[in-house]
């Protein structure tokens, strides 16, 4: 669990993220903005990096199963992967 006094802005910087932007506002300042959804067993990161590589806006990540993410320290470490 998150200590209480811990927001999501001092906590990115805290791990060096670089701050959340809000998705919307990609809609009131691009003309065209470019979104990839997650597709089975091809949004790992190396994929998002390689879309985000050609200019892609927005890049979700795939579904993480909760059950397993929380079990097992091989499944966080497998399925939950930043470039950060």
């Amino acid at each position: 669990m998150w200590p209480d006094n811990i927001d999501d802005s001092s906590l990115s910087r805290q791990m060096g993220w670089s701050p959340l932007k809000n998705p919307v506002d990609l809609f009131d300042s691009e003309p065209i903005v470019k979104i990839c959804a997650p597709m089975v067993r091809y949004s790992k990161l190396s994929f998002r990096t390689l879309v985000r590589k050609y200019d892609c806006d927005l890049c979700y990540t795939p579904m993480i199963i909760a059950a397993d993410f929380v079990r097992s320290l091989k499944a966080r470490h497998s399925e939950f992967t930043t470039n950060q």
